[in-house]
């Protein structure tokens, strides 16, 4: 499993605060996108968000790791457009999910 592309599944979760609509935008059901948070979860050995039916909300640990990760998403992001610049091609950082 790739570290970064769930930290972006974590992070658009975090930031839509609802599992149906990040899974929305990743173009995947929100089972897939609950299994992936809560392998995550296991990984890590900490719970990064409370879930409700209808809500997410992020634990103090959530917020640290959301808060060290945008940072990281951040670089990546302009990691690839620095690059996509120099090379002429374009490519996109994705979430590993089809």
């Amino acid at each position: 499993m790739d570290g970064f592309s769930d930290l972006n599944v974590f992070a658009l979760a975090a930031r839509h605060r609802n599992l149906a609509a990040a899974a929305r935008e990743m173009g995947v059901t929100p089972p897939a996108v609950s299994k992936r948070l809560a392998q995550l979860e296991r990984r890590l050995g900490v719970r990064l968000m409370n879930r409700t039916t209808r809500r997410l909300s992020l634990t103090p640990e959530g917020e640290l790791y959301l808060s060290s990760g945008s940072r990281i998403l951040d670089e990546l992001t302009k990691g690839a457009a620095s690059s996509c610049g120099r090379s002429g091609k374009s490519r996109a950082i994705s979430s590993g999910e089809n």
